[in-house]
């Protein structure tokens, strides 16, 4: 049974799920939580923040399921609902506890290539270089984050960032130039100027 589940379409959960099937809703947080986990960890920086994040996204994805359309893309909406969930959780007044510590277990993401040598001087310079990188994506605007963790990290195109996000593509294309520049100038002292021209 558990087998059968596995390899049914999104479209064909999301319709029992509509139903108020909840073993078929439990079947796509299984099949998108990582996804989701991921992309609150990053905005957060805080492991135990990000699973709140991610149960409140899972929340409200199952109230909000019958306002989605068979035949599209189920990522996407995931997505759209779990950035409006992360922005709701910037504007929340809160002490800074922020951890970047468990933010850094994650995978790396805009990050120069890790150096392939074992010396001890690069390993510092590169741990110190993704410390700084983790902290300048939490210092931007929410909405400038966002966006680059839409792009940079789940590798959604221009169209599908502005699907998750309801901004016009125009507003998103900003956001992302803005939010890049940002990061040059934060991470200028790190970069050579040929790779600060690539953020």
């Amino acid at each position: 049974m558990v087998a059968l589940s596995m390899v049914e379409s999104d479209d064909a959960l999301v319709a029992r799920a509509q139903r108020g099937d909840r073993t078929a809703f439990d079947d796509l947080v299984a099949r998108y939580q990582g996804a989701v986990g991921q992309v609150a960890l990053r905005y957060c920086g805080d492991r135990e923040e990000a699973r709140e994040l991610a149960q409140e996204a899972f929340v409200r994805a199952w109230l909000k399921l019958h306002t989605f359309q068979l035949g599209r893309p189920l990522r996407p909406w995931l997505l759209k609902v779990t950035a409006g969930v992360c922005l709701n959780w910037a504007g929340r007044p809160r002490l800074s506890t922020r951890s970047l510590q468990s933010a850094h277990e994650s995978e790396p993401e805009l990050d120069p290539a890790a150096p392939a040598s074992g010396e001890p001087a690069r390993l510092v310079e590169a741990a110190a270089l993704h410390q700084a990188v983790k902290a300048a994506l939490l210092e931007l605007p929410p909405a400038y984050r966002t966006v680059m963790l839409l792009r940079h990290v789940e590798g959604l195109e221009y169209q599908d960032i502005a699907a998750a996000t309801g901004q016009p593509l125009g507003t998103v294309k900003t956001h992302l130039h803005r939010a890049r520049g940002q990061l040059r100038e934060r991470l200028r002292e790190y970069l050579p100027d040929w790779l600060g021209e690539t953020l």
